[in-house]
């Protein structure tokens, strides 16, 4: 047979493919009228293809998505569909689960989910003082097994325009290959509910958090992560309250093995940080990176490119504090091209660690800063000082340093890469 012949039964065969996929796959509607349990139903029951739109209303039942390949969406995206759990804890309303699984208002189990245009607040747990809820959680029950089993972990799940306000803990959970695009998340974290209660908290896997507005819990962190692999990129991380810190990454348990080698990294690219800590002391730092658990092979690296932070002048916290435990390998940041407003500090460290000592791996180039500082001058090195950093006249970036930015904070194209900081600055 040559090879035209065999090219067109190829492309016959995926045209065959693509057709029964379509013929396969199925559109579901849930509105306000149906009985929660009808509700439930439908959605859980969906498979991969599918596709379940929700209209507009209010709803106050559990969801637990196990089925891969499955969209949820709101089916007005200027008119959102509410999922609110105010009133009662987050077990005590309708569900197809009990025991731990009902702990949390939207679990997803199944691998390549989407989830869009939802509104989803007030998922708590109030009356048990040991247990608390999550608006969003991903992953299985597993995750408290240490290390998660692999096979557990779902990958490829797409949160997009989400809000999540009022919760225990907003989006929570373990998986891989996460894409969290233009969500808000804010006033989580809750004063009397068992640990975790933040933002965001991540117990392990991988995400990439993108074009969102995450500030303001109530109680907790804005990101409390442990993940292996962490991109933040042109998202707004906002003012912080309870904690001493807005984001911080910890020893990963759902993934690393004792004794092994083990990287963890976060980067931060093209996004507007806030460093105001509201209603109490100013931040100590902004960013904590620490090898909680004290596994030995633990090591952890911080990437900080073309970022503007905004402190509060007078200010004297620390941008990273790299907290060295027993068991850790190695700690680094490079951060490079950077705008900090009211911060000279960008660097903390263990008492009588050195900064150029085997332990660290530590690069701070081409930044501003409000001002010079002398503790950190053996690894900073071509930073400007003073003036006015909106100005071009304030310092230039240079691309070949780190990475280079695409967008300006929540998603405006971004022209030029020789501008320090989130921003082009010709449109100041």
């Amino acid at each position: 047979m040559n090879r035209k012949k065999i090219m067109e039964r190829l492309i016959l065969l995926f045209l065959i493919f693509l057709l029964v996929e379509t013929v396969n796959a199925a559109q579901f509607t849930v509105s306000p009228n149906l009985s929660p349990e009808k509700a439930i139903a439908v959605i859980e029951s969906a498979s991969a293809g599918d596709v379940v739109l929700i209209e507009p209303g209010t709803y106050q039942f559990r969801v637990y998505l196990k089925n891969n390949g499955v969209i949820i969406k709101g089916s007005d995206p200027g008119n959102r569909p509410v999922f609110d759990y105010a009133g009662r804890d987050v077990p005590q309303w309708p569900g197809s689960i009990s025991g731990r699984l009902s702990w949390w208002a939207w679990q997803i189990q199944g691998s390549d989910v989407t989830l869009e245009h939802l509104v989803i607040r007030n998922a708590r747990i109030d009356s048990i003082a040991t247990r608390s809820s999550a608006g969003i959680f991903l992953g299985p029950e597993t995750i408290y097994k240490e290390p998660t089993p692999a096979t557990t972990i779902p990958a490829g799940i797409t949160l997009r325009h989400i809000t999540i306000n009022g919760c225990d803990d907003g989006l929570g959970g373990t998986a891989e290959d996460t894409l969290v695009e233009n969500c808000e998340i804010f006033h989580n974290g809750s004063k009397t509910s068992k640990k975790p209660r933040h933002n965001v908290y991540l117990q392990g896997g991988s995400a990439i958090f993108r074009f969102c507005k995450i500030y303001e819990p109530i109680h907790g962190a804005n990101l409390n992560l442990r993940t292996r692999d962490l991109r933040i990129e042109y998202s707004e991380i906002g003012a912080f309250s309870a904690a001493s810190h807005s984001i911080s990454l910890l020893t990963d348990k759902a993934q690393q093995t004792r004794g092994k080698s083990f990287q963890q990294t976060i980067t931060l690219i093209g996004n507007r940080l806030s460093g105001v800590r509201n209603h109490l002391n100013q931040m100590s730092k902004f960013l904590i990176l620490m090898n909680s658990n004290k596994y030995a092979g633990n090591r952890m690296h911080a990437n900080l490119y073309y970022n503007t932070f905004e402190g509060v002048e007078g200010n004297a916290g620390s941008l990273i504090y790299l907290k060295y435990r027993n068991g850790t390998e190695r700690l680094g940041a490079h951060i490079y091209n950077n705008i900090f407003m009211n911060s000279h500090t960008p660097l903390r460290l263990v008492d009588h660690h050195i900064v150029t000592g085997p332990l660290y791996d530590v690069d701070i180039r081409n930044n501003w800063w409000e001002g010079p500082n002398k503790t950190w001058k053996d690894v900073m090195a071509d930073n400007y000082f003073g003036g006015n950093p909106l100005k071009k006249s304030a310092g230039k970036a240079i691309p070949s340093l780190g990475e280079t930015p695409t967008y300006e904070p929540l998603g405006a194209v971004r022209k030029s890469v020789t501008d320090l900081g989130a921003y082009d600055l010709d449109k100041l």
